[in-house]
């Protein structure tokens, strides 16, 4: 698919003159703060009949006017009618929403009259009829779209539905406008279903064999047991459900983007890895509950309460602070009649103040439950308060006398709750509600499990029913470990108040979620209108591209990266750069990278660089690896790193597909294709093209010089190695005395037979290329580069350091991915900090240390008494157990002189902070570059490949680092969760921090050194500068080539 030319058709509808004819509605000055860029932008809604849908679209669509957008909001006449206070609350505030109300056909669908919403379903048979029954709106909402009397508004410029709302997908497509879909669950549920369904046929094969009635979900950050009715259920093996979902499934696929009612910081993990697995565009953007309105307007939030609130809150109001216990089970769960009396008698025997939120007596009427219920509010009186009906559940939360939360895990529940920072025992029912159970107890940790295992859909219509899955006595005991529980309870509610804090940042304006509403609502009239007329025509040059020359601008370079984040990042960087320089550029690799660096794309487009982001598919089911393994940072296990390389080839038939696609004519042909030096096949593309072909090769010549002098001296050095006790001996031919390991010799990744036929076909496709690129400077390495040239007898061309291409910080904080915490956050922290003090230690996207290790490095940083900041990639993925425990408290011991980073983060941009003053690092060449771009010294802590000979660079040629200690490679560390292997003890962290950070005289020279060649660095890439050079020379040489 090719990114750039999606919705080439909708620049019509998006940019329209401003006209005195059309009355653009009266906006209230919330709206007014966000400019007027967004006045003539037009958003439909249509959301699902169900409750839990219902709610956080109406949020959504008084959100999204608040930002100054139009918005129509379309729905049936009873569920308009239940949010009655709403639209006159809209109305009073002048927010410009248009209710519109839509014909539902219940009687011609076969259901009820008045059956509009899913918990007016009688029976559950009824279930997929009404679900089926729902794209019977698309015709009243087709002839409202073509009604004369609305053409004071604008067209829509884009709907956003529900994703059940499936057949929404034409109506975008009928209006030639963008279709986004809201998600009401989780990252986190959303992420499991899809791989349940991508893996169906694989886990009943692992059912069949096990007669265990649980087993490990693959490919999760957390060890997550999926139950087998999870696999099993009615909406994936009932052929009806089947049809329906699959279309869901299809609509899905078409959407342009993905709007979760979550935050980033709730689940950061899952979150990237949903935008990973879907390749979509995924905004978070709740919790949306949090949406600041009038008490009185959130006490009818969803429909009008069956209780007067004010009764409510003057009983709230006189119990003690967090003891006070909600009950409620949402809006279409229902418990048998047996099952209600049960739950009743546990809730008295507790002893705890509860308010209890009970539908079942009056809409069931069974003989005796009416006369029982009475004698139960009767005993209980003044300790319980029993609501009949619909309940202000986010109002009830939020005051501090409720301190736990018996719940059915329906998101919005479990998100409200999140949001209150309210503490729940978990009692789920069906869908997705077992999946959010793992997330609130095993995940967040933040509740306690009733003990529910097997599912009941809805539970409506068995009402005559005795069965009883919880007993009174269980819930009495649930509810003393949720309610007390010692140091355990208490650590949950202190979680949980962490959460409520994070969750209210997000939604505050700078959070992850007003950010990711804002980024939704920018996508529209910026991404899309550049795509739409940039894109296809000649593109437009960006003013700095324009000061390079036109000679270049029919120049069309084809860049093929390599999967490894270490490889992609400086091509990516390579990209703007020649963009920059006024040449074309096809930029193509997978969708999960393509998601990565979506901030990336968007940015190119508003700068209007000439970028074409291509996207190639990736056949890794056919190659034997996980589904969405399209980096190298993915890879589950050793075993299948060579198999993740040699897939690699399959992305030639894609990319030969698109370059044939005879839409692409408004581009020349590629004039030069530009590849990682590890994409050998890009050869055969290259040769079948007739054009040149440049590699590029992400380390330095240092370690290129040193890798080539190796493997074309194997044999000697093996035999050398054979007749010496000695571990290491020196490498000849070089200006430096350099000496390599065994390891160096044998290994450069091994001397495995399937490697080595692997490499083999690098270094034939390497002898064949045109040139070299390098992410280095002259400066840095001046011998190295020379001989290197001269032992290659290729043109080689130093483009580096290529960190240092100028951008926007935001630009730069997002280099790579989207950083795992917003970094005005760590700025804030850096800013407080002295000049130079702060050690800064990470290890990069691939590299993992053994958790007995990691411990030891936390241990050394608490020693040595110095301010750090510490990215840690382990805890989250690996979930052993004690750990996430340990971090926690190792990061209130340090609270103030340290910060604990889970995930990724901007590292090019803390390295420059005038705060940090040191780094240990894994020595990969990315970072060791951004480290010397930065004038930073280095405790340099290899782990495999090129980082052992890179920390000779730092250390002994370049003199800017200390070495920890380390002499044997470990081949990603990653694979190795269980090891207690210590390799570097607390001790030696503190002792080479201590001569990393001060070090007397010597520690003085060093940092002379590294601020010396930091001004190199940022010379070499100015204009004029050697690496600025580099690559207008790598530019003229493919207009020469392309003149012979």
């Amino acid at each position: 698919m090719l990114l750039s030319i999606s919705h080439h058709k909708i620049t019509e509808h998006i940019i329209r003159p401003s006209s005195a004819s059309q009355a653009s509605p009266t906006m209230s000055s919330e709206a007014d703060d966000y400019g007027s860029n967004t006045k003539s932008l037009h958003f439909l809604l249509v959301p699902l009949m169900a409750q839990g849908h219902m709610i956080p679209m109406v949020d959504l669509a008084r959100l999204l006017a608040s930002r100054g957008t139009l918005v129509t909001f379309a729905t049936t006449p009873v569920n308009l009618a239940r949010i009655r206070t709403v639209v006159d609350g809209a109305a009073a505030s002048a927010l410009p929403i248009r209710f519109v109300e839509l014909h539902f056909p219940t009687m011609d669908a076969g259901l009820p009259d008045g059956c509009e919403n899913a918990d007016l379903i009688p029976s559950a048979d009824l279930l997929l009829p009404f679900m089926n029954a729902l794209s019977l709106l698309r015709r009243p909402l087709e002839a409202h779209l073509q009604d004369p009397d609305l053409t004071q508004w604008p067209k829509p410029t884009c709907l956003i539905s529900d994703n059940l709302q499936h057949w929404t997908a034409d109506v975008a497509r009928n209006l030639d406008i963008p279709r986004l879909i809201f998600h009401g669950p989780s990252c986190f549920f959303l992420l499991c279903d899809l791989l349940i369904n991508r893996h169906r046929v694989e886990l009943e094969v692992a059912m069949e064999a096990t007669s265990s009635g649980s087993f490990m979900l693959p490919g999760l950050p957390h060890p997550i047991r999926i139950n087998k009715h999870e696999v099993t259920s009615v909406m994936r093996t009932d052929p009806g459900w089947s049809k329906y979902m699959e279309s869901v499934r299809v609509a899905e696929e078409s959407a342009d983007g993905v709007l979760v009612n979550s935050f980033v910081e709730l689940e950061p993990l899952y979150f990237e890895r949903y935008q990973e697995v879907t390749g979509k565009l995924v905004w978070t953007v709740g919790p949306l509950s949090l949406y600041k309105e009038e008490l009185d307007a959130k006490a009818a939030r969803g429909r009008v309460s069956s209780i007067d609130s004010k009764l409510l809150f003057k009983w709230l109001d006189k119990q003690k602070v967090g003891s006070v216990v909600l009950v409620s089970f949402g809006s279409v769960v229902r418990n048998t009649t047996a099952q209600l009396m049960e739950l009743g008698y546990g809730l008295e025997a507790s002893g705890q103040p509860f308010v209890w939120v009970v539908k079942e007596v009056e809409e069931r009427q069974v003989l005796g439950v009416e006369e029982w219920m009475t004698k139960f509010e009767k005993r209980v009186e003044g300790r319980g308060m029993v609501i009949r009906g619909w309940a202000p559940q986010t109002l009830i939360l939020g005051h501090v006398a409720v301190g736990g939360f018996v719940t059915h895990c329906g998101w919005n529940s479990t998100l409200e709750a999140i949001a209150a920072g309210v503490v729940m025992a978990t009692w789920p029912h069906f869908y997705d509600q077992f999946i959010n159970e793992q997330l609130i107890v095993d995940v967040l940790k933040i509740g306690v499990a009733v003990g529910v295992e097997e599912p009941k859909l809805f539970g409506i219509g068995d009402e005559n029913e005795v069965a009883v899955k919880v007993t009174r006595g269980e819930v009495e005991k649930v509810l003393e470990r949720l309610m007390g529980g010692g140091d355990e309870g208490d650590e949950r509610r202190e979680i949980a108040k962490e959460l409520k804090e994070k969750a209210r940042m997000a939604m505050e304006e700078g959070g992850s979620s007003w950010k990711g509403l804002q980024d939704a609502i920018n996508y529209i009239p910026e991404h899309i209108i550049f795509l739409s007329s940039a894109s296809l025509a000649s593109p437009t040059m960006s003013t700095e591209a324009d000061d390079c020359g036109s000679n270049t601008k029919s120049l069309h370079f084809l860049l093929v990266p390599m999967m490894a984040q270490g490889h992609m990042i400086p091509m990516v960087d390579l990209a703007k750069l020649l963009a920059a320089r006024g040449t074309l550029v096809t930029f193509a690799t997978t969708p999960v990278n393509l998601a990565r660096i979506q901030t990336t794309i968007d940015g190119a487009a508003a700068s209007a660089l000439p970028i074409r982001f291509v996207e190639l598919h990736f056949p890794t089911m056919e190659a034997g690896l996980p589904d969405g393994c399209e980096n190298a940072d993915l890879i589950p296990s050793a075993d299948l790193f060579v198999r993740f390389m040699n897939a690699l080839s399959l992305l030639r038939r894609p990319l030969e597909a698109y370059l044939q696609d005879r839409d692409l004519t408004q581009w020349p042909k590629p004039a030069c294709l530009i590849s990682d030096n590890l994409q050998h096949w890009t050869a055969d593309v290259a040769r079948t093209l007739d054009i040149p072909r440049l590699i590029f090769h992400g380390p330095s010549c240092f370690f290129l010089l040193c890798d080539l002098l190796i493997n074309r001296h194997r044999v000697e050095l093996e035999v050398a190695l054979e007749a010496t006790s000695s571990r290491s001996f020196m490498l000849p031919g070089l200006l430096h005395p350099i000496r390599i390991n065994k390891h160096e010799v044998t290994s450069l990744m091994g001397s495995d037979p399937g490697w080595s036929k692997y490499i083999e076909s690098v270094r034939v496709a390497e002898e064949s290329a045109d040139g070299v690129l390098i992410n280095s400077f002259v400066e840095l390495e001046p011998w190295y580069f020379e001989r290197y040239q001269e032992v290659t007898g290729k043109p080689v061309w130093p483009v580096g350091p290529l960190s240092l291409y100028k951008e926007e910080l935001n630009a730069k904080a997002v280099r790579g991915r989207v950083s795992s915490i917003d970094s005005k956050l760590i700025f804030q922290w850096l800013d407080k900090q002295k000049v130079g003090l702060v050690v800064l230690v990470n290890f990069g996207s691939i590299v993992r240390n053994t958790i007995a290790q990691l411990m030891e490095l936390g241990y050394g940083l608490e020693a040595s008494g110095r301010p750090f900041i510490w990215v840690v990639k382990e805890v989250e993925e690996r979930q052993v157990l004690g750990v996430g425990e340990w971090m926690k408290k190792f990061e209130k011991r340090l609270e103030g002189r340290g910060m604990v980073i889970r995930g990724w983060v901007p590292q090019t941009l803390m390295l420059g902070h005038v705060a940090v003053g040191g780094f240990v690092t894994h020595c990969g060449w990315n970072s060791t570059l951004e480290a010397i771009a930065a004038g930073v010294v280095m405790a340099t802590w290899p782990h495999l490949y090129d980082q052992f000979l890179n920390e000779q660079l730092v250390v002994d040629v370049l003199k800017i680092g200390v070495a920890v200690g380390i002499e044997e490679p470990k081949l990603h560390d990653i694979w190795d969760d269980n090891e207690m292997v210590v390799k570097v003890k607390r001790g030696e962290v503190e002792k080479v921090l201590e001569r990393l950070m001060g070090g007397g005289e010597e520690g003085d020279e060093r940092r002379e050194r590294a601020k010396d060649l930091k001004e190199k660095a940022r010379m070499a890439m100015d204009e004029g500068g050697s690496s600025w050079k580099g690559l207008q020379d790598a530019i003229n040489y493919v207009l020469e080539s392309r003149q012979k």
